[in-house]
């Protein structure tokens, strides 16, 4: 089992920034630690030496089979190492990817990153590159950022290292590559260098993975030994006369334990020449196939429409912004998590040149009533530190958002909203661009059978029923929505169909002063081409398309409660959305019900992973929340079919796995097909 596994809450409501002074060379000094985080004469070229020498990175990037080398650090401090490791792949011309994982209890802000980076000239480029997509405002858990024309992703885990070890998704194989034991001295900072921390690098690292350490304590070595670990002294850098460096041979057993741990992982092997299938290209195909084109896979999307973007992705506008429960902190903290990644991926494609109309410019959940007002209370109260959340009285709620409305509320001043079919296309342009990915519109999916080694599609074009084709694909990622109940697979999966309705309606003096999207028992966004977008309806267990004067009358209706006066009505649309009762997605493998539903399998499920189709993932259930969701999800189950690390806590990982419902009920012993929601 996973070391120290927590079962607390899986977030803390606050980032706990670094307290700094700048010497006279200006150089950081972490006034916790009475520490320097580098000398300013020769802290490159310790980092080159200690860390990148001692692991013979060098030769990993140059001679090693895997396409990608994993680094795992104890305190990120200024980023000093993770740039020695750019200017080093950059001067390699190597054509490898660098995953990053750095643990920081303590991280600078970003205005202290920049100027504490200027003492290295020589990292000048690389510096602006990570200074470029360093939040301003960083998440507790894991921060996950690609910069460096995305060759280098960089997941820095905010909390304390071995709280956040401990909640690492494990690989049956390890995850890390290389470890730099970095941070204040052992003297200066205990609390970190202890046998929990080496434990844990054992757990999750690979077989002949490296470590190395400035220092040479005497316990320090102790405890790697005890870990597993083999350690070498060897001579320290400039005056040091010592250092520790070694390697781990992972025993054979670990991998039968951390499989065995590792639940919900997929069996995925990565072909030589694979191409996966993408069914569905709304906003969660869309995401998908970028997220997997950018990794190198081959993709080959899918759709039934004629174009992308043409269900609820296509809905002219979308607010982006977390669904927040005071009992979920796992789910909390996902959304947290999804809407920041999905920000960071909006801006960096709109400096890429795709047109997506968007803005972040804050989402006010209003109080409109009893229900509403308790649960805004509590979570202000539960986030009271968190800078990304704010409760507001009525005063300033109407001058942040413009409108007068006199009610309080919770404020997202990092939310806003977005076109999403916008979005879709721009995700399509840049997997196009990548030359990985082919697209395939008015093709309706029949049904998949698998084979040890693939998936078989079975399609024909819509206006050609009787012209049915059949391709075989490595994998094979379900994307569409509801309609993944379609398959006689995945007929008794527990997803919902849920309709909805919007309106557009045309801006006015009254709206024109609107700045920010408001949420009351409804949404409104700020104008975009001079229409706002209202909304919206739910209809359960509909599938029709068709607008309805009724729900258009209960919309308006709604608006009207908070807000008086007359608008413009300019059209309706209607789509349709499949969703899960308890508000998490499905992104991983595909359960196989015909399996699970065996005495024979049910008597004996605590000794084997879930059953699973082979090849086949779901990327479904996403709700009235895709647009937040999305692109983190497509990421998680990308990662994981890469064998990555994947940028989520264990629980919130489990949290989002396609057969949770069931391993719920297997647990309670209770009918798996009770009724078709999974209560």
């Amino acid at each position: 089992m996973q070391p120290n596994a927590s079962t607390n809450t899986v977030y803390q409501s606050s980032v706990q920034y670094a307290k700094l002074d700048w010497n006279d060379e200006q150089m950081p000094v972490a006034t916790d630690f009475e520490d320097v985080y580098f000398s300013k004469h020769d802290g490159l070229e310790e980092s080159r030496y200690v860390f990148l020498a001692q692991n013979r990175l060098s030769e990993k990037l140059l001679h090693e089979s895997n396409d990608r080398i994993t680094i795992a650090e104890s305190g990120f401090g200024t980023g000093l190492n993770l740039l020695a490791c750019c200017e080093l792949l950059a001067s390699l011309a190597s054509k490898k990817a660098i995953h990053f994982i750095s643990f920081e209890k303590y991280p600078l802000r970003r205005s202290d990153l920049k100027r504490a980076l200027q003492s290295w000239p020589s990292l000048k480029e690389y510096a602006d590159e990570l200074i470029s997509v360093y939040p301003e405002q960083l998440l507790p858990g894991c921060n996950r950022l690609h910069f460096h024309q995305q060759q280098i992703t960089l997941d820095l885990w905010i909390g304390d290292i071995q709280d956040s070890l401990s909640k690492l998704v494990p690989h049956p194989e390890g995850l890390i590559d290389c470890w730099f034991l970095d941070g204040f001295s052992p003297t200066k900072n205990p609390e970190m260098w202890n046998q929990p921390l080496f434990d844990a690098m054992a757990f999750h690292s690979k077989n002949k993975a490296s470590f190395a350490t400035f220092t040479a304590a005497g316990f320090v070595r102790r405890g790697l030994q005890q870990a597993g670990f083999t350690c070498e002294k060897t001579k320290g850098f400039a005056v040091k006369r010592h250092m520790l460096r070694g390697h781990y041979l992972r025993p054979e057993t670990q991998l039968k334990n951390t499989a065995a741990d590792a639940r919900f992982i997929s069996n995925y092997t990565k072909p030589e020449q694979q191409t996966i299938a993408v069914i569905g290209a709304g906003i969660a195909g869309c995401n998908m196939a970028y997220a997997l084109t950018r990794r190198g896979f081959k993709v080959c999307l899918l759709e039934q429409e004629a174009t992308a973007a043409q269900s609820a992705s296509g809905n002219p506008q979308g607010a982006i912004y977390p669904l927040l429960l005071n009992a979920e902190p796992h789910l909390n903290q996902f959304y947290w998590q999804a809407c920041a990644y999905q920000r960071r991926l909006v801006e960096k494609l709109s400096l890429l040149g795709e047109d997506i109309p968007h803005q972040f410019c804050g989402v006010f959940e209003s109080d409109y009533d009893l229900k509403s007002e308790t649960k805004h209370i509590k979570l202000a109260q539960l986030y009271q530190d968190f800078e990304a959340l704010e409760y507001l009285d009525a005063q300033t709620a109407d001058a942040r958002h413009g409108l007068s409305l006199g009610l309080p509320g919770l404020w997202h001043p990092n939310a806003g909203w977005l076109s999403p079919a916008h979005l879709c296309q721009a995700l399509l342009n840049q997997s196009h661009a990548s030359g990985n990915l082919e697209q395939i519109y008015n093709c309706k999916i029949e049904s998949f059978r698998t084979t040890n080694d693939s998936v078989s599609l079975s399609y024909h074009a819509r206006d050609k029923q009787h012209s049915t084709q059949e391709r075989s694909f490595s994998a094979m990622v379900v994307c569409n929505g509801h309609q993944i109940k379609e398959f006689s697979q995945a007929k008794d999966y527990p997803i919902q169909v849920v309709g909805g309705q919007i309106e557009q309606i045309h801006t006015n003096e009254q709206l024109q002063k609107l700045n920010s999207v408001i949420c009351y028992k409804g949404y409104l966004t700020p104008a975009n081409q001079n229409l706002h977008c209202l909304g919206a309806s739910h209809r359960f267990e509909q599938e029709s398309r068709e607008p309805s004067d009724v729900e258009r009358q209960q919309n308006v209706a709604n608006l009207g409660k908070i807000l008086t006066g007359e608008h413009q009505h300019f059209r309706s649309r209607v789509s349709v959305r499949g969703m899960l009762r308890d508000h998490c997605p499905m992104v991983g493998p595909m359960p196989d019900y015909s399996q699970i539903l065996e005495p024979s399998y049910r008597d004996h499920w605590q000794q084997q992973l879930l059953a699973q189709h082979p090849h086949c993932y779901c990327f479904a259930g996403l709700g009235a929340r895709g647009l937040s969701t999305a692109a983190l999800g497509a990421e998680v189950l990308a990662s994981e079919l890469a064998a990555e690390a994947i940028p989520l806590h264990t629980q919130t990982f489990h949290a989002m796995a396609p057969g949770r419902m069931l391993l719920r009920r297997l647990r309670k012993n209770r009918p798996l097909l009770a009724d078709s929601t999974f209560r």
